[in-house]
């Protein structure tokens, strides 16, 4: 007689690109703590997305590598629940291949979202920082605005980091949020009605989650300093 086979419930049949993304992400994230505690091969100044690291040393990498990097626990725990959770269904609907091929359109999406978020907020820096009062701008002419954007930008570029040393002096952002919002949307428009614990507490129908999950995206967008996902390295 056969003994019963152990069972992990939920956990019993994942995916293939599920189950990929989901190692990698918990190797890289052994790997990043590891390395900030002085024990690594160095890779923590290359992975992140940061405008400097794209625009001013070409690592154009970087929006495909930076949402596979979490430092916090509770970071990728939660990440990856909801990646599970969402990833597991929409993989068997649509297949492995593009499922992949969509998680990682997401991420990249949303990296060059977050640079192109950079770029104006340095144009907006370097407008206020020259011209003090928006107002001013009419009269001081295209030129001296251009100089202005030119310094701002060339600063921003090549001054803040150097590649060979890691990103120790700018912003950087990790971690699969923007991927995975890809996924909640693209999970809403297929089950709307479904519902949800918010906070694991309050009921909530996808549909309504969704809207929540965007503003509170853009809200920290609009608020870097508020943003728990762009750290110093």
């Amino acid at each position: 007689m056969a003994r019963p086979r152990f069972s992990l419930g939920i956990f019993d049949y994942i995916p293939p690109s599920v189950r990929t993304i989901l190692l990698i992400n918990f190797i890289f994230f052994v790997l990043a703590n590891l390395e900030r505690v002085g024990i690594g091969v160095g890779f923590l100044g290359y992975l992140p997305l940061s405008f400097p690291g794209v625009v001013g040393h070409g690592a154009i990498w970087q929006p495909l590598t930076y949402f596979f990097i979490h430092f916090d626990f509770f970071h990728v725990l939660f990440n990856m629940l909801a990646f599970y959770w969402m990833g597991k269904e929409l993989e068997e609907l649509w297949g492995t291949k593009a499922f992949t091929q969509f998680y990682l359109f997401c991420g990249v999406v949303s990296g060059l979202f977050i640079i192109g978020w950079d770029a104006l907020s340095l144009l907006a820096g370097a407008c206020w920082e020259w011209f003090g009062d928006w107002r001013k701008i009419p009269n001081v002419g295209v030129g001296a605005l251009g100089k202005a954007i030119s310094v701002k930008f060339s600063a921003a570029a090549t001054g803040q980091v150097s590649m060979a040393s890691g990103m120790s002096m700018a912003p950087v952002t990790i971690g699969a949020s923007g991927a995975v919002l890809g996924l909640l949307i693209a999970y809403c428009l297929y089950y709307p009605d479904r519902r949800i614990l918010f906070f694991f507490i309050i009921p909530m129908r996808m549909a309504t989650f969704i809207y929540i999950s965007i503003l509170l995206s853009l809200f920290f967008m609009v608020l870097p300093g508020l943003w728990p996902f762009r750290v110093q390295v």
